[in-house]
This record gives structure tokens, sequence and C-alpha cells, in this order.
């Protein structure tokens, strides 16, 4: 029996009003959502995903991780899912597991920043100093303006003790994404530490401002 294209759409739809309900917080109501396409289709992979997600920002992880698995089972090639499954893990303590989800991630989609990031923080955690720097690099190396990587890489530079590397990295993330409040935090908490930074910082910042100012004249007053 052919698969009705229509219906395909419908439930598209329903998917997205979830997901909608869940970004919104309304995580009861995304949830009755997503099992109530399960319910009609126990093998969907976007609902059994979604449904994982709302079980584990509810704080029921055992529960989210059989349904993010069983996901795995029927679309084992995404690589959004893998990384869901690699937070869910980390989230458990169960960083070993994590990592192994993060890189099949990896292997899937080579240049997908979210599980290099996450990677990064997960080998980081394990005190694997070499290998979560070459993830935040290999981040970075995709996507140069990415906020949340360069807050990572601020976390382990100032980790290794590269105090002023660190600060820049986290400067970097502030001016790419200024309600960033966990970059802002980490900026304000070394300078509070390290006042002997401020002067490199405001000095770097000088020159970061006069350069967007040059940028905006040459393009006579137009920026995007």
């Amino acid at each position: 029996m052919r698969a009705d294209p229509l219906e395909a759409v419908k439930r598209a739809k329903r998917v997205e009003q979830a997901q909608e309900q869940m970004l919104a917080g309304h995580l009861d109501e995304a949830r009755d959502l997503f099992e109530s396409l399960l319910a009609e289709a126990a093998d969907f992979p976007q609902a059994l995903h979604g449904l994982g997600l709302c079980l584990v920002q509810q704080g029921r992880h055992e529960e989210g991780e059989r349904h993010l698995r069983a996901a795995l089972v029927h679309a084992p090639d995404d690589p959004h899912y893998w990384n869901d499954l690699g937070e869910t893990l980390r989230q458990m303590g169960r960083h070993d597991e994590a990592i192994e989800a993060y890189r099949r991630a990896l292997e899937i989609a080579p240049q997908f920043v979210p599980a290099a990031n996450n990677l990064g923080v997960a080998l980081l955690q394990q005190g694997d100093i070499d290998a979560a720097e070459a993830a935040f690099l290999r981040a970075l190396a995709c996507a140069e303006d990415d906020p949340y990587t360069q807050n990572n890489l601020g976390v382990l530079r100032q980790h290794q003790g590269r105090l002023e590397e660190a600060l820049a990295a986290y400067e970097t993330a502030v001016l790419l994404k200024p309600d960033f409040a966990d970059a802002l935090a980490n900026y304000t908490d070394l300078l509070q530490h390290h006042p002997e930074l401020i002067a490199a910082s405001v000095r770097r910042l000088g020159e970061t401002f006069d350069t967007l100012r040059e940028a905006e004249d040459r393009s006579g007053g137009k920026t995007r």
C-alpha cells in the first residue's frame, strides 16, 4: 500500500507543533503530542526522538535515553540524534558512552559543530586536554564565528593557564553574542581574579571597535 503524501504532511505539521511546545517550555503538551503520534506509528523516529528529549528535560533521563536509542534504530544516520543521545549520557555522568555518541555523529557529519563542541566538553571533563583541544579547534575550523566554540576554547585555555588567550576567546564569544551569559560570566570572573589582564583586554576591544568602524565607513555607513 502506497504512503499517503497528505498524511505525511499532516504528521510533519504535528511534529512541528510538538517541537514548538517543547521550545516554549510546555513539556507536558509536547509529550502528549509526541505520544499521540507514536500511538499511530510506534516506529516514527521523529516522535521517538522528540519524546526522548521531553523526558530528559523533565528529568526522566533513563526513559528519555530509551526513546532516543529507539529513534536511532529507525534513523541510524542522523547526527542530531547521536548528538542528543550523547548530551543525555553526559548529563547522566556516562562520559565514555557520550564521547562514543558524539564521535558517531561526527563520523556521519564531519563538520557538525555542536557534536565537536560537545565532544570537547566531555573530553575536558574527562581530563583529556589534548583531545578536547583538537575537538574545539575542529569546531572552530568549521565555524569561526560560533560563540559557543569560542567560549569553550576560552575555558580550555584558562584550564591550560593560557589566560590572555582565554580572555580573548571570551571577548570574541561576547562580541558575537552579547547576551551570552556564560561567556560574559567567564570573562568577568577571569578579570576579577586577574586584573593585570584588563589593559590588554581594553586594547583588544578598542582595536576591534576601530576595525568595525572602518568597515562601516567603507560601506557608506551601512551594516549588515
